[in-house]
């Protein structure tokens, strides 16, 4: 495995692409403000804001795709980026600490315990000793022309020793958030939610017609979920994305929004995202869930991920990269259209890492 470092370097806006095919951001010309009132971190220290940037690069022996868009982390010395590798045919995770980064042997064809044949999508961490992954399995029907391939979920974890899979056999998954390893939601392909109590899987739909593209959970009783309409029913304004929420019982349909509305009415994004006591709506901006059920948007960018450590350290990357420090927002505008997009922000509160995907390659950028 090589890594190549080297400075950061960026001058304008670009488009926010590259980005995993189950997310489906809706990008618009960028424009950053300030909070303008709006800021809704309660704290009066400010975190840190100068920071030193140098970047990785990360490839592998022989592989022409390398597309790491997860991340989580639980220290400047623990941290972890899960994707794509085409020269494994299969999801590939990176671990960093605090000097390399290095690919895990996940597959028993590497000497690890997994079977291989799948991709990464998303991870969930408690510690480092409890993560887990979601993916999809790919299984091929037939093998004369015309080709037909057919997937299934893949749910994996690691408990500090070892990655071991827990068996499952739902549509492939897209999305994972849970407030601990004993109450997680996954969510995926044709409106499949997936709930893990610590003991067994149990399986509910929001309907096939959706493809859930994210999860955010605050509580066992409160969870948001986003589902794409993949298939427009009729009438065609119909197509759209669908907000859903979980009570405790069982998931509502709560709103949604369509590319016809003409009512100029906020209401919420593409992907939502939870700092484990609000829901934020994320793309074309960044909105905050407030009581009585309106969104306030709090930072006017293209953002499709988000990450927090403390109050003083909050952070949001898209198009481009941003943080608040606990009195505004503001950009660093020197890592517009360096790649192809940011896809994913860990900080420990004194040191960050930015995953983005360059062409055929991730970089990670790391501030110090």
């Amino acid at each position: 495995m090589r890594i190549n470092r080297n400075k950061c370097n960026g001058k304008t806006t670009f488009f926010f692409v590259g980005l995993i095919s189950y997310i489906l951001i809706i990008l618009q010309s960028y424009s950053c403000k300030t909070d303008n009132g709006n800021n809704l971190i309660d704290s009066t220290s400010h975190g840190k804001r100068d920071y030193k940037w140098s970047t990785d690069t990360l490839s592998y022996p022989g592989s022409y795709q390398i597309f790491m868009w997860a991340i989580i982390g639980f220290s400047s010395n623990d941290v972890y980026v899960a994707g794509h590798n085409d020269q494994l045919g299969e999801g590939t995770i990176y671990h960093y600490n605090g000097t390399e980064w290095q690919p895990l042997h996940l597959t028993k064809y590497q000497g690890g315990l997994i079977a291989d044949g799948f991709d990464i999508s998303g991870m969930k961490g408690f510690s480092s000793t409890d993560i887990w992954a979601v993916g999809s399995r790919t299984y091929q029907l037939s093998y004369q022309p015309p080709l037909i391939f057919t997937d299934s979920s893949l749910i994996i974890h690691y408990d500090g020793t070892a990655w071991t899979e827990l068996p499952s056999h739902y549509e492939g998954l897209t999305s994972i958030d849970g407030v601990s390893s004993n109450d997680l939601w996954m969510g995926g392909k044709k409106g499949t939610t997936v709930h893990y109590d610590g003991a067994e899987l149990t399986s509910f739909s929001i309907g096939a017609e959706f493809y859930i593209t994210s999860i955010a959970q605050i509580s066992h009783s409160d969870a948001y979920l986003i589902g794409h309409r993949e298939y427009p029913d009729v009438p065609l304004k119909s197509y759209g994305d669908v907000l859903f929420h979980y009570s405790g019982e069982t998931w509502a349909r709560v709103d949604s929004v369509t590319p016809f509305d003409t009512t100029n009415t906020h209401k919420f994004g593409t992907a939502v995202w939870s700092d484990g006591n609000s829901v934020y709506a994320l793309a074309p901006d960044v909105s905050r869930l407030m009581p009585g059920g309106n969104w306030t948007i709090i930072l006017n960018a293209p953002v499709g991920h988000m990450f927090k450590s403390s109050n003083s350290d909050q952070w949001a990357v898209g198009d481009a990269i941003f943080h608040n420090d606990g009195t505004s927002w503001m950009e660093y505008p020197q890592f517009r259209e360096v790649i192809d997009g940011w896809t994913g922000v860990y900080s420990d509160g004194n040191e960050v890492f930015v995953v983005g995907l360059s062409g055929n390659r991730t970089m990670i950028l790391h501030g110090k």
